[in-house]
């Protein structure tokens, strides 16, 4: 069974726009409850575990026809922000770097990458 672990970040989804994706962070939990934030929030908030095809999740705004849901198979990975592996030209090896990615809605491939300078 899949279940949520303590520190782990998940996705929330929505039914009405299944491309907004939502972080909510778990902080606790017991094995019928779940304590989490939202966006990285300071607002603790409790909900019931529910279990569908051995898979745990849970509807972190409430329960309506339209509510988010939580689900335990979906790790929240930030698309803001990768590390890639490029050629650095001045030293011929390769090094990791910090890139901030924007994406087009309609498909998976960046539309402009922007090298982050921590000096």
């Amino acid at each position: 069974m899949t279940i949520f672990k303590r520190g782990e970040t998940y996705q929330m989804r929505f039914i009405g726009d299944s491309d907004l994706i939502v972080p909510v962070t778990i902080k606790n939990r017991t094995a019928k409850t779940i304590w989490f934030t939202i966006r990285n929030g300071k607002e603790v908030k409790r909900k019931k575990i529910y279990i569908h095809n051995e898979v745990e999740y849970f509807l972190p705004e409430g329960q309506y026809s339209m509510a988010p849901s939580c689900n335990a198979e979906r790790i929240y990975i930030d698309p803001a922000l990768e590390v890639l592996k490029v050629l650095d030209p001045n030293s011929k090896e390769h090094k990791e770097i910090d890139v901030k990615i924007s994406k087009n809605r309609d498909t998976e491939y960046p539309m402009f990458i922007t090298y982050i300078d921590e000096e």
